[in-house]
């Protein structure tokens, strides 16, 4: 069985999607290739290269070689898909710019405490003082963090949805506006927190909009030293994408929301009996240990007869 270092939180979802599945891609000695980046995530990432070295010439000034367009392109774009990536990522980044979304991220940062912090990647152990449980390593890619003058600590981060769909996207639910109409999502109840709008309904806190998001960035928020349990705010801009006979038009729906106090609770217990399972390579819990490495065994033998092709389908995901 192969040794992991820390849980990302694609790991995570994989986990308790499917075990079979999550042994096979991560654990299994009998691993082949590695999954290809799908076109629609090259969209994404050549975006975000865009957008964050733009950013980060703009709010910091100074030059920083790590943060420059070409750096965060060739780490974050696989060579098959970069030549298509460039073009799109620009056209997904002017329209972004154009709606003005570009603009309203440097209202939010107006004044902000100390420099916003730009990662491209940390990796650390987490120890839950309220939920006092043994310290758990996590990986995770932040875009920004940022701390506003009136001290709300936010946590920024893009989607970029429905680039090559034959279907539009649609933007989740309880958003604060959606551009270019700039009009709020209608059961979001808009109001103000420590300077900032935010969704303030209750029963639209992230974790119900969209799990996925809520675990993402919640373990994003505590790698950068936010208590488990505690309330930063989450700022997604998700743009969608649309494909029409005139050209693709784009919505951009800015999530302004907090993820629960007993949800990140949940979601941290949750990584800490993943790990420990791990550590105990008791990796079906459900099992006895002896029946549980019975079962690694037969995956393992599994993974060994399949094709490249086979494997790479099957660690592809769209978290």
């Amino acid at each position: 069985m192969r040794k992991m270092t820390y849980i990302s939180p694609t790991s995570l979802k994989q986990y308790y999607d499917d075990r079979d599945k999550f042994y096979m891609i991560y654990l299994s000695d009998a691993k082949l290739g590695r999954d290809l980046q799908t076109p629609p995530m090259a969209v994404g990432s050549a975006f975000d290269a865009y957008v964050k070295s733009h950013l980060h010439e703009k709010l910091i000034g100074t030059k920083d070689p790590k943060f420059e367009f070409r750096t965060i392109f060739e780490a974050q774009v696989e060579k098959q898909n970069r030549d298509e990536a460039l073009k799109a990522g620009l056209e997904v980044f002017t329209a972004y710019q154009r709606h003005g979304a570009l603009a309203d991220i440097l209202v939010d940062l107006e004044g902000c405490i100390g420099a916003p912090r730009f990662e491209t990647s940390i990796e650390g152990y987490v120890d839950a003082v309220s939920v006092k449980i043994g310290a758990v390593p996590f990986l995770g890619k932040p875009d920004i963090f940022f701390i506003t003058k009136n001290g709300a600590r936010v946590i920024f981060d893009w989607k970029v949805n429905g680039y090559y769909s034959a279907r539009p996207v649609s933007p989740k639910p309880g958003y604060i506006r959606c551009l270019p109409s700039r009009d709020p999502h209608k059961d979001a109840f808009v109001g103000q927190y420590k300077g900032l709008k935010v969704n303030l309904n209750r029963f639209q806190k992230l974790e119900v909009i969209k799990k996925d998001w809520s675990n993402q960035t919640s373990i994003y928020a505590w790698l950068l030293g936010e208590d488990v349990g505690s309330d930063f705010i989450v700022a997604i801009d998700q743009i969608c994408v649309a494909d029409q006979d005139i050209g693709r038009s784009y919505r951009i729906a800015q999530h302004r929301s907090f993820v629960g106090v007993d949800y990140q609770k949940g979601l941290f217990e949750k990584a800490h009996k993943m790990w420990y399972g791990i550590i105990a390579e008791h990796i079906f819990d459900e099992l006895t240990k002896e029946e549980s490495d019975g079962r690694c065994k037969a995956l393992d033998a599994q993974v060994a007869v399949m094709s490249d092709d086979d494997f790479m389908s099957l660690c592809r995901t769209d978290a």
